[in-house]
């Protein structure tokens, strides 16, 4: 072991050899005509190493003959606590030191290249003194390469092996695969950083799992594991977007995308509840975008209900478990079933991702080419509140909505930004309701005209009608079907709202001057349609119905 003390412009030796020294595993390397020395056959180096973060001059080492040396005075003294049952010539992979306790040490070994594919992991609780073969649950044949501590729950163990990664939770006594998504790979080394876990592999690049605190609350022995639990979520940065999120998709197979200025290939998975979750072929994937919710049911829930509260304690947005069709739904409420996202409420555990937006606004219903989605909007900075429903079982966890540390936005900024968004929203639904109830009465006029002959009935029906549609007009065009017929129309109300929405939430920044006064001007002619719209409801559809009314049919339902 060599040390320096002026970041590597000198060395100094703080030990005497630490292996086994064996003269055979010295010699030069390759055949016998060109002596090679490529190293591949190089032995007895010290092939671990590692230094305690709790007492100053605790050092450890591990060579790749299958040594372990401990000195507890920075080097000047070394003393040999390898394992008495660990095989000669092992591997010394990785030493890993408790961050909870300084006797605890951990040892990874393999010696694979001798034909012995056996896992060994060793603790010791006690500087080496006595050690404890710690791998029950480890495939016999599934050697092991790291072996990490999680330095925020003590207890909590993760190794890495030739064909994937193992979790124990309870000092390595047990271990179970924890592989998950992570392809069959020789892991070589594992980080835990800021709460993921991050593998490296061999021939399979780099892989993290995204918040590991789901395992921290499930060693919580102090909850029954057969009762509904509603796990914290961790706090979460607000990234704004980046260019192109989200675009492409839909298609079977693969799909296309820009990122910059490459372009990506995906393909799409969509799940029983319709989340939607993309394969990159040739891209890593980047953390999702929103809040993940883990929950875990004992069984699977019919009555499950997930709502997210906003700093008043008001229900911003609702998820449920995804209902059965069934022959009483309406076409509307079975194509819902199709595209609606639903909350997960399999028997296990669950994961739902809250993309940190409101509730969406109301809909035009159908298919309208110039229809507007009234996007709820992005949350502002500050505590929420996740509260879990099953059945009688209430749960309810709070956690942090944070700035993106790379924009220094006033959280009043963010607050002013929600606001008018808000109202946007909300204005836009207003008109989108407005319309759905005039197209509804519509088609029931029409259907009363092709039924009743009465000529008062027919004319008052077709003059209702054309007043109808021409308080429709200015709020959207009607009857567009076709992406050209939608060019040719003009831009109308609603649309103009749908662009504001886009133009205040395009950046982490308080709407400006003009932003407000746009909205209050549409707003002004939006509500001059929706005033003609109400007196078009009370005193025209009223006279209607009573001239239908003498016919014996029923009168034009409204809503």
């Amino acid at each position: 072991v060599l040390k320096t003390t002026d970041e590597g412009q000198t060395w100094s030796e703080i030990s005497p050899d630490l292996t086994r020294n064996d003269p055979d595993k010295l010699q030069k390397t390759g055949g016998p005509i060109n002596l090679d020395s490529i190293g591949a056959e190089t032995y007895c180096t010290v092939y671990a190493i590692a230094e305690s973060p709790q007492e100053a001059g605790v050092l450890w080492a591990g060579s790749d003959d299958g040594l372990v040396h401990l000195s507890k005075d920075g080097g000047a003294n070394w003393e040999n606590v390898t394992p008495p049952d660990l095989p000669e010539w092992s591997m010394i992979n990785m030493i890993e030191l408790s961050p909870h306790d300084a006797a605890t040490v951990y040892v990874a070994a393999a010696k694979y290249k001798l034909d012995d594919y056996t896992p060994y992991i060793y603790k010791s609780a006690d500087y080496g003194q006595t050690w404890t073969l710690i791998t029950n649950g480890i495939r016999e044949n599934d050697y092991v390469r790291a072996i990490r501590c999680d330095p925020n729950r003590e207890g909590l163990l993760y190794a890495g092996t030739e064909t994937g990664i193992y979790v124990s939770f309870d000092e390595g006594v047990n271990w179970q695969p924890f592989n998950l998504n992570l392809p069959v790979c020789p892991v070589y080394d594992l980080i835990i950083k800021d709460n993921d876990l991050i593998a490296g592999t061999h021939g399979r690049a780099m892989w993290i799992l995204d918040d590991i605190t789901p395992l921290h609350q499930l060693m919580d022995q102090s909850t029954n594991p057969e009762a509904v639990r509603l796990l914290k979520p961790r706090d979460t940065t607000r990234l704004f977007p980046p260019l192109f999120y989200g675009w492409g998709g839909g298609a079977p197979g693969k799909n296309y995308t820009a990122a910059f200025t490459e372009i990506t290939t995906f393909t799409e998975e969509k799940t029983d509840e319709n989340a939607v979750i993309r394969h990159y072929l040739d891209a890593g994937e980047d953390r999702p975008l929103g809040v993940t919710i883990g929950y875990h049911l004992p069984e699977a829930a019919a009555d499950l209900k997930l709502e997210i509260l906003d700093k008043a304690g008001q229900v911003i947005r609702t998820y449920t478990h995804k209902p059965a069709e069934s022959e009483e739904m309406s076409a509307e409420q079975k194509e819902e079933l199709k595209s609606k996202l639903y909350a997960p409420a399999k028997a296990g555990y669950n994961r739902l991702l809250w993309d940190m937006r409101y509730e969406d606004g109301t809909k035009i219903k159908g298919k309208d080419m110039t229809a507007t989605r009234p996007l709820g909007p992005v949350a502002s900075l500050g505590q929420y509140k996740v509260r879990l429903t099953v059945g009688e079982e209430v749960q309810t966890h709070a956690f942090n909505i944070t700035a993106d540390p790379r924009v220094d936005t006033p959280a009043a900024d963010y607050e002013a930004q929600l606001a008018l968004l808000l109202q946007i929203r909300d204005k836009i639904s207003e008109a989108n309701e407005a319309v759905n109830t005039l197209r509804d009465i519509r088609e029931q006029i029409d259907g009363w005209l092709k039924r009743v002959t009465d000529e008062a009935v027919q004319s008052a029906g077709k003059a209702l009608k054309e007043q109808l549609l021409e308080i429709e007009k200015p709020l959207i065009a009607p009857g567009v079907k076709t992406r050209s017929q939608a060019l040719n129309e003009g831009t109308r109300l609603i649309e103009k709202l749908g662009s504001l929405q886009s133009y205040v939430a395009s950046a982490d920044f308080k709407p400006t001057a003009a932003g407000h006064e746009h909205f209050t001007f549409l707003s002004k002619l939006v509500d001059e349609q929706l005033a003609a719209y109400d007196t078009a409801l009370g005193a025209q559809v009223a006279s209607f119905n009573q001239l239908v009314a003498k016919t014996g049919a029923a009168a034009v339902v409204i809503g």
